[in-house]
């Protein structure tokens, strides 16, 4: 096969109704590439940007209209301790931090220590690395765009961490936050849960899949990225590789 970095598709081309290639943009030239298969990796929302919206059902266009990322306030903390040395590869999650209330209730915290799990984290010197994220909204209202919310989620955490660990402060090297449109590709709601995201395979072109946290199967992240892949490439092989995971995956 043939790698090609820095080509940007432009187009999936569409003959009677079959996938046949991309027009790619490299360099600031365009040029079509042909496939028998087509595998889209785009987040859902993004699709009609390379297939137009036509080659849709009305009821599958409404569904990837009504997509919409999770957010959130990444943390990236180096500590010189481990918080759960007992737990060192456990995430701990909070359904409500405490001291702050937006439209939706108190935003869900989580942290894990991702160093125990890879130490390779650490780039320089001893410690540990801790992850941290917290869940906001995306439109109405829109939390992230927001300063004093977002000031304020970041406050919180803080304090959460000193009550939760009284030596945070003592083991606390550096930290970064960062808001962040695309926590996840997709947002979990009633509707949009296991097959009600849209499946891999194009139910009216033949040849084009999808594959991605966006696609049909029940987690986000980079679980769901992984799962949609072997979901899609069971699908483009006609293979079933979902005996690879645990049966409540497949």
């Amino acid at each position: 096969g043939e790698i090609r970095t820095n080509a940007r598709v432009k187009e999936v081309i569409i003959k009677r109704s079959e996938a046949k290639g991309v027009v790619v943009e490299q360099n600031g030239k365009a040029s079509s590439i042909e496939a028998s298969a087509i595998v889209s990796n785009l987040p859902m929302p993004k699709v009609f940007e390379i297939v137009p919206e036509s080659y849709f059902p009305e009821e599958l266009r409404q569904r990837i209209k009504n997509i919409f990322p999770m957010p959130g306030l990444l943390g990236t903390f180096k500590l010189k301790e481990l918080l759960e040395p007992e737990s060192p590869k456990s995430e701990f999650v909070l359904d409500g931090l405490p001291g702050v209330q937006l439209r939706g209730g108190a935003p869900a915290l989580a942290w894990e220590q991702t160093s125990p799990i890879d130490p390779s984290r650490v780039l320089k010197g001893n410690g540990h690395i801790i992850q941290t994220w917290i869940g906001l909204s995306p439109t109405d209202p829109d939390e992230l765009r927001n300063e004093e919310v977002v000031n304020r989620c970041c406050e919180a955490k803080l304090s959460f961490f000193r009550k939760q660990y009284p030596r945070f402060d003592d083991i606390l090297e550096w930290y970064i936050m960062v808001a962040a449109e695309n926590l996840y590709g997709i947002s979990p709601t009633p509707g949009l849960i296991g097959d009600r995201r849209p499946g891999v395979k194009h139910p009216l072109v033949k040849n084009l899949y999808f594959t991605g946290d966006t696609v049909t199967q029940w987690d986000v992240g980079s679980n769901g990225t992984a799962h949609g892949a072997i979901i899609c490439a069971s699908a483009v092989a006609s293979k079933d590789y979902l005996r690879m995971l645990p049966p409540y995956m497949r």
